[in-house]
């Protein structure tokens, strides 16, 4: 969603469901300027109501303070541009009117304070508002807290209302600098050991707003000038740790395609591991209690040596220790490599995948898998086809554009926009199998959803540019998987195709993509037992569950047991008096007896009532995985 920087006085706010046209200053571009940022989709692709036609009934809203590095003309840019082509560009591939870039642009020219966390802030309080409510007030939008609240509203029926969840795009969200050349200059060494000024003063500035995010104090704000003392009444669900640019966290992936390498400078700290200083925040953000709930982390951004990184943290410090989360990649595309490393030139070309190392790799893919997290598919032109294919889209679009200009009415024009349409299908479905294909489980299907990246500042795909296309999409795709047999492309012959699919249809594996594995994340992930306690909640209907006899198993006949699949039985408590220290002590010692019997079972303890946190802690130390039904 287009960021709204609600705390300028001149931003001149839009409602959120309004369209967001394109800047007439496109037109004032010289041609080859305009040529190059044509591709990039410059209006509002997910204001409110383009996602209600769309049939969006969920939406993920990630507040982005933008980097000032995108308003930051270098050398080269000044050579190649001047600063009033640059500031006019600026403005058409952002959507930001024009006081508001030049106010921006103003930050850096005279190093005044760059604030993204009173930016963030702003932008919260603004969401949170009813400034945010359509003017008609026949349609709403609420900001969900659990997915309890989402549950409650039956949103596939309802023509007025959307969900929105709340994410931060950026670990720069954390920090305040006190000029534009400290947060774009601070080295690394000073925020990767303790002796420095600047990792004492970060931290300690960071740890704050942390607090702050999970609702404990308030930060004052100024909102047209005033200052407002805001609270946070929503916890983020996740951030997005690293962005763009250098953010004194850890360092980011190449994420600009050739020409806005050129243009715009992200080389600082690019490619780096985690600081010092970020280990410290990832940790604090993955912090619960009783009182604060845990933000989930999403990888998409981070760089090869800070992913290795993080996987490690996440294995050695949270999996191991019975403290697992689910690890998200929130608007990806996959390279098809299986390890991280160098490759040739040729290896690049030949790779029908986009190859980038932004992109996931086999191993990436096969841990997001093994924590139970998601992956949601971006539908970005950049990013999602490989090297043949994006050559091949290019050329069918300038042949477009000189029929185009020769004779509109030209039939081949509609037969290369639906070559290019069935290219971008293709490789929406080679992404898909070839998750599936690394995973090789059924289970793998419940991993994958749509993670568009609309209003990303994104190339998109021509056919499927707004929340509005997203039923054509579906519909495409069914169309198109329904009429595949094979994807030899990839070395998927026919009969690994079928056997890929592991029995579901097609219209079954579209329902999970772009709705049923979004809404069961949030169900088993999006509330306090969770996000506070490390209960996951799962819909299970017990009733339809083989009852298993437990004196099979040596326990009396009191207690209940059900076969969950051929691995995992379930010991059922269903109270509603909680479950305290003496009861789980109870509990191990039946589980225990159960895998006296078979060792090789999993054994879960299946609840619905409440359950004290120490006793919580207790089963978790002694292996016993919790389930909360619905």
């Amino acid at each position: 969603m287009k960021a709204f920087y609600s705390s300028l006085h001149h931003s001149q706010r839009k409602n959120m469901w309004e369209y967001i046209p394109v800047s007439p200053v496109c037109d004032e571009l010289p041609k080859i300027l305009k040529r190059q940022l044509d591709e990039m989709v410059k209006f509002s692709q997910t204001n409110l109501d383009n996602c209600k036609e769309g049939r969006v009934g969920v939406l993920f809203s990630s507040i982005y303070p933008v980097e000032r590095g995108w308003f930051d003309e270098n050398n080269i840019t000044n050579i190649l541009l001047g600063t009033e082509l640059f500031t006019k560009s600026a403005i058409c591939s952002s959507g930001f009117n024009e006081m508001l870039v030049n106010s921006l642009v103003n930050d850096i020219t005279n190093n005044k304070k760059v604030n993204y966390f009173q930016d963030l802030s702003t932008e919260y309080y603004y969401l949170n508002s009813n400034q945010a409510k359509s003017e008609d007030n026949n349609k709403t939008f609420f900001m969900a807290n659990s997915f309890d609240e989402i549950e409650a509203v039956e949103l596939n029926n309802d023509n007025t209302n959307i969900a929105l969840i709340f994410n931060i795009e950026g670990g720069h969200s954390l920090i305040d600098f006190t000029t534009y050349k400290v947060a774009r200059n601070t080295p690394f060494r000073k925020v990767n050991k303790r002796k420095y000024s600047e990792y004492k003063r970060y931290k300690e500035q960071i740890f704050r707003n942390i607090d702050i995010l999970k609702g404990e104090g308030e930060k004052e704000i100024y909102i047209d000038g005033n200052a407002v003392n805001m609270h946070f009444n929503h916890t983020p669900l996740f951030i997005t740790f690293a962005h763009h640019f250098w953010n004194l966290l850890c360092g980011h992936a190449d994420s600009l395609n050739l020409g806005g390498d050129i243009l715009l400078n992200q080389n600082r700290a690019k490619g780096r591991k985690f600081s010092r200083l970020g280990r410290e925040v990832l940790h604090k953000l993955l912090e619960r209690d009783d009182n604060k709930r845990r933000i989930l982390i999403d990888i998409k951004h981070l760089s090869i040596r800070a992913r290795e990184e993080f996987f490690k943290i996440w294995k050695n410090d949270y999996y191991s220790k019975g403290d697992s989360f689910p690890i998200i990649s929130s608007h990806a595309a996959v390279n098809g490599r299986q390890s991280y490393g160098l490759r040739k030139r040729i290896e690049m070309e030949n790779n029908y995948f986009n190859d980038a190392d932004i992109n996931m790799f086999d191993k990436d893919i096969r841990i997001v898998f093994k924590s139970d997290g998601i992956i949601g598919l971006i539908l970005n032109e950049v990013r999602l086809p490989g090297f043949q294919s994006s050559i091949k889209l290019k050329k069918n679009k300038r042949k477009i554009r000189k029929l185009l200009k020769k004779d509109p009415d030209d039939s081949r024009i509609e037969e290369l926009k639906s070559e290019n349409k069935q290219i971008y299908l293709q490789c929406l479905v080679t992404n898909m199998f070839h998750i599936v294909r690394t995973i090789n489980e059924k289970r793998a299907w419940d991993i994958i959803s749509i993670g568009s990246d609309f209003d990303g500042m994104i190339d998109t795909l021509d056919n499927y540019y707004s929340a509005t296309n997203f039923i054509n999409l579906k519909n495409d795709l069914n169309t198109f998987i329904d009429n595949c047999n094979n994807l030899l492309h990839i070395s998927i012959d026919n009969e690994e195709f079928k056997y890929l699919k592991f029995g579901y249809t097609t219209n079954e594996i579209l329902d999970k993509i772009f709705h049923t594995n979004a809404i069961e994340f949030l169900r088993k992930y999006f509330h306090d037992d969770f996000l506070k306690k490390g209960i996951k909640h799962k819909y299970m209907d017990i009733n339809k569950l083989d009852e298993l006899d437990p004196e099979d198993y040596g326990l009396s006949k009191r207690q209940r047991i059900v076969k969950i699949s051929d691995e995992e039985i379930g010991l059922v408590k269903m109270r509603k008096s909680r479950i305290i220290m003496k009861d789980g002590e109870q509990i191990s010692k039946l589980v225990n007896t159960i895998k006296s019997k078979d060792n090789k079972l999993k054994v879960k303890l299946i609840i619905s009532g409440p359950i004290c946190s120490k006793t919580v802690k207790y089963l978790k130390g002694n292996n016993i995985d919790i389930v909360s039904v619905s």
